[in-house]
């Protein structure tokens, strides 16, 4: 067991790679903020601020094969943005038209999911590739996308999976009758496994299940 710092780690990749969100100065004013960071072989990388010496926060939420890691912070604004960090620069990608947005996830293709809001300061999640963010929908939160581009999270009507434009509620493929009302998938494999949060009617109680497409 390892030791890392005082940092607060939130996802790790194929290569023991961390990252997260850890206590540290920010250039020579000697403040003290929470700052994304990453973790490799002993050594603390600390990532900076999106909004340089005017941002006060930055977090980590998820970091691919490649080293490259997503997460959100505020920008000189003061506005929560999403950003992308990629060879020692952390660049924000855009909302969908409103002031705020937050990455979750990012698979080893760069995909990268999360929620953005629009120019009505509505919620919807989002898909961003190639540049370009895409609009999923009102109310859609994505928590994990796999290699394939397979995106889960959470909808309107609980647990959602599916592709951009395609997305479904978990909800519909869960056996009729089962008792199961599932709220939330957390992560999604390259083999189409999925973790989710939900509850039993049998038993009263809130489960974790792990789904298998059969």
């Amino acid at each position: 067991m390892t030791a890392i710092n005082s940092g607060d780690p939130t996802a790790i990749n194929n290569g023991g790679e961390i990252a997260g969100e850890i206590a540290a100065p920010v250039g020579d004013t000697g403040d003290v903020f929470e700052q994304a960071f990453t973790y490799r072989n002993g050594k603390t990388t600390v990532l900076g601020l999106l909004g340089g010496e005017g941002g006060v926060f930055s977090g980590a939420a998820g970091i691919n094969s490649s080293g490259e890691v997503v997460g959100s912070g505020d920008n000189s604004a003061s506005d929560e943005r999403a950003w992308k960090y990629q060879n020692g620069t952390m660049t924000d990608i855009g909302t969908l038209g409103g002031p705020q947005a937050s990455a979750t996830a990012i698979n080893a293709n760069g995909q990268i999911v999360g929620f953005a809001q629009t120019s009505t300061d509505a919620d919807h999640g989002f898909l961003y590739t190639g540049g370009k963010m895409t609009d999923l929908g009102l109310n859609i939160f994505p928590d994990a996308i796999n290699d394939s581009g397979v995106i889960a999270g959470q909808g309107p009507a609980g647990a959602i999976v599916g592709t951009a434009g395609h997305l479904q509620s978990l909800n519909g493929l869960v056996g009729a009758g089962s008792g199961v009302t599932l709220t939330n998938a957390a992560g999604i494999n390259d083999s189409g496994q999925i973790v989710a949060d939900g509850s039993n009617s049998a038993t009263g109680q809130n489960h974790a299940f792990l789904l298998s497409p059969s």
